[in-house]
């Protein structure tokens, strides 16, 4: 189902997920590497809180049982503080919300405002393949010559095929957000979106 993007910063550190069988013990492993928490659980809740926040952006998080069992992957967000302006705008378009993120957009939200490893709501219109809230973007100031944190461009972020591994990569993102990413919908999304964003 709907997941809400838990949202970790500097003095939270800490985050409840409904889990069920989740142990005792059990130990914590962000983007698949275990690192240092402490972990509380209940019949439905699973209670976390980390020793050091991971850096700004997204990240998967897993929790394995001292048996070896492992979880689901659950999307966590951290970002600089608890006021991330255009995290409502970010998530619609993971979600594919094209109503919702329209509705942010003309009330205002940040279009160009470098957030997760420098990408602005225009990678991610763009990644996602979000056709209709790129284009609005497109059509009020959106900035093409803006680079992420990797140096992409947002016509980077959908240049390439949408190959086995890349689709890998949103299948792990929609199992941990309850997001359907259909492999026709979304190749057929990001190719008109690379086509606009050529233009």
């Amino acid at each position: 189902g709907h997941q809400v993007v838990p949202l970790l910063y500097p003095g939270n550190l800490s985050i409840t997920l409904a889990a069920r069988n989740v142990q005792q013990g059990a130990a914590v492993y962000v983007d698949g590497r275990r690192v240092d928490a402490n972990v509380t659980v209940s019949a439905t809740s699973a209670g976390i809180s980390l020793t050091t926040l991971p850096v700004k952006g997204w990240h998967l998080l897993q929790l394995q049982n001292p048996a070896g069992l492992f979880s689901n992957e659950y999307l966590v967000r951290v970002d600089t503080d608890a006021k991330s302006g255009d995290l409502n705008l970010r998530d619609a378009l993971l979600r594919g919300d094209d109503r919702l993120a329209l509705n942010l957009l003309q009330h205002g939200a940040p279009i160009n405002n470098p957030g997760d490893e420098g990408s602005t709501a225009v990678h991610s219109a763009a990644f996602f393949g979000r056709e209709e809230p790129l284009a609005y973007m497109l059509s009020h100031g959106a900035d093409l010559k803006k680079r992420n944190g990797g140096g992409q461009l947002p016509v980077d972020v959908v240049g390439g095929p949408l190959d086995d591994v890349l689709y890998g990569f949103y299948t792990a993102i929609g199992r941990a957000t309850g997001v359907e990413f259909k492999r026709d919908v979304l190749e057929a999304g990001r190719k008109r979106n690379a086509e606009r964003l050529r233009k």
